[in-house]
Parts: structure tokens; C-alpha cells; sequence
């Protein structure tokens, strides 16, 4: 019985460390140049779940490319599936951004990004100069915070009056050869593979084991 009970101890170790060690993330690339920039692609938009309510946004950018505010909704642009300007939705925060940007705002809004229109939400960049000037190099990263999100919430195109283009995100850009706008990501993402979950597994199974000494102890070796 002793015996049985430490395996079963174990084998819950071993399959709760396999879920543990495994965090979702997606990778979208920047493939459309809009009426800015060619050739693509112009860099990737990483997605990884942190934990339910908190996704890691990477965005980084391909050799010569570089984040600029011409204008409109930011450098950066997302949306989140069920969030929108005429449904009530607790507000977002960001967490870890890059420094030098910052979060345009908390609640779902119509931001600019031409041709692929409007976003719910955007990162400003307060170090970039006006127009092209003071590009930066990135990556940009910042965690999302908001009830329940994961990964798969941010599979919403932009909205697109007239005829313009959708995007799942959008990035404001000057390229290699000093051209400026928007690019997106207008194609399917891609699933990724595990990410090291910072040695809360190996935590997490060394606790169970002590705890498999403590019982062989009290209860004397089979």
C-alpha cells in the first residue's frame, strides 16, 4: 500500500511537470507592406501565455527596419476577441514594456493604422522623434494583463471601412532604404514549441520527491 501510494505521488509529479514545463505561443509574421515598404517579411509578432490573464507580446523587427511614430494609432497595433468600443470590457494594462513606450490606453478604441485601419488598442513610442526621426531598433516587449486572455484572444483583424486591408497586428516602420508606414501581419500564425518554464517544474517535482522521503521515514523502507 505504502509502495503504492508512492508511485501514484510520483507519476501526479511527473504529469503535472509536464504541463508546467509547457507555456502556449504563436508567432505571426509582419509579411504585408501596405503601401510602405517591400520586401517582406518585416519581422515577427511573438505571443506566449505567461499565465490565464497575462500574454508576453514580442515584437521584433528584421535587420533595417525600425519602429517610428508617423502618426495615427501608435508603433503598434492589437486587438482582443470580444473587446470592442461598444461592449462594456474590464480595461487592460501593460506590465515589463520596452523602455520608452507605453500602453495609448487601457480601453478598446479605434486607432488608426492605414491601409489595415483601425486597431482596439496601441503602443506609443515617447522616445521616437516626429515623422522618421529617432527610429528604434526594439524588440518591443510588454506583457498583457486583462481577465482571462490567453494567446488566442488576439485572433481578431482589424476593422476595415472602405475597402482597406485586415490585419491581425500592425507596425509603424522605417525601412532599410528610409521609407515609412505601416506594415502587418495579415497571414495565419504560426504554434510554437514549449518554452523552460524558469525551474518551477523541477521545484515542483523536487517538493513531491521530499515529500515521497518524508513518508518512506515515517513508515519505515518497504
Amino acid at each position: 500500500m505504502k509502495k503504492t501510494l508512492e508511485i501514484a505521488l510520483v507519476v501526479l509529479a511527473l504529469a503535472a511537470s509536464a504541463n508546467a514545463a509547457k507555456a502556449a505561443t504563436i508567432t505571426y509574421t509582419l509579411n504585408d507592406g501596405g503601401s510602405c515598404c517591400t520586401p517582406a517579411p518585416f519581422g515577427t509578432v511573438t505571443l506566449t501565455d505567461i499565465a490565464l490573464g497575462n500574454v508576453q507580446v514580442t515584437v521584433a523587427l528584421t535587420s533595417g527596419n525600425r519602429f517610428v511614430d508617423t502618426g495615427g494609432g501608435g508603433v503598434f497595433g492589437f486587438n482582443l476577441i470580444g473587446f470592442s468600443p461598444s461592449t462594456p470590457n474590464p480595461p487592460i494594462s501593460v506590465a515589463n514594456i520596452t523602455s520608452g513606450f507605453s500602453l495609448i490606453s487601457g480601453t478598446a478604441g479605434a486607432l488608426s493604422f492605414s491601409p489595415f485601419r483601425n486597431f482596439e488598442f496601441g503602443i506609443a513610442c515617447g522616445v521616437c522623434g516626429s515623422g522618421g526621426s529617432n527610429p528604434q531598433l526594439g524588440p518591443l516587449m510588454f506583457n498583457v494583463l486583462a481577465a482571462n486572455i490567453t494567446t488566442a484572444s488576439f485572433v481578431e483583424l482589424s476593422t476595415t471601412p472602405n475597402g482597406s486591408i485586415s490585419a491581425f497586428f500592425a507596425a509603424d516602420i522605417i525601412d532599410r532604404n528610409g521609407r515609412t508606414g505601416n506594415v502587418g501581419v495579415t497571414g495565419p500564425g504560426t504554434p510554437g514549441t514549449s518554452v523552460p518554464d524558469g525551474g518551477s517544474t523541477a521545484a515542483l517535482l523536487g517538493s513531491v520527491l521530499f515529500g515521497v522521503g518524508l513518508m518512506r521515514r515515517k513508515f519505515g523502507k518497504v
